[in-house]
């Protein structure tokens, strides 16, 4: 539903560039507004980036534990699947 006020603004034959205000501290605050929003859209990135590399570290240092302690890998037919041949 739409409000009165809303309904009114829809209606208004003005071009929408005279509606979006276009003084210096309007300027300035969506500017650094936006500036904000970049710096956090990196920070994301950069976290996930990190969860990521560590999440693959601990895979492979989980995989390195096995293979020394229950010896995976250790015989020809596992070297063949890990090099990517079907065993025979």
């Amino acid at each position: 539903m739409i409000v009165p006020e809303a309904f009114h603004l829809l209606r208004q034959k003005e071009p929408m560039s005279e509606l979006i205000p276009n003084s210096k501290s309007y300027l300035d605050l969506l500017g650094r507004l936006k500036e904000q929003i970049r710096t956090a859209q990196v920070k994301a990135a950069l976290a996930v980036n990190t969860e990521l590399i560590l999440l693959y570290w601990n895979i492979g240092k989980q995989i390195l534990e096995r293979q020394s302690t229950e010896g995976w890998g250790t015989s020809p037919g596992s070297r063949r699947i890990c090099a990517g041949s079907s065993p025979k």
